[in-house]
């Protein structure tokens, strides 16, 4: 997927995190702040790491 395709979808999903979790349970404890945190050894999408660093949280 192309960077800046993966930079919209995170910021996309961020910006209407309250709309979601007010509809699907599983998204009640997400948060920004540990999004970018403990992945498994998964590398970040550039764009994900991008939006991310733009927030502060990486």
């Amino acid at each position: 997927m192309p960077d800046d395709v993966g930079y919209e979808l995170v910021k996309v999903l961020w910006e209407n995190i309250d709309s979601i979790k007010s509809t699907n349970k599983v998204v009640k404890d997400m948060s920004i702040d540990n999004a970018a945190k403990d992945n498994a050894g998964i590398p970040l999408h550039p764009g994900a790491e991008k939006y991310y660093k733009e927030k502060g949280v990486l």
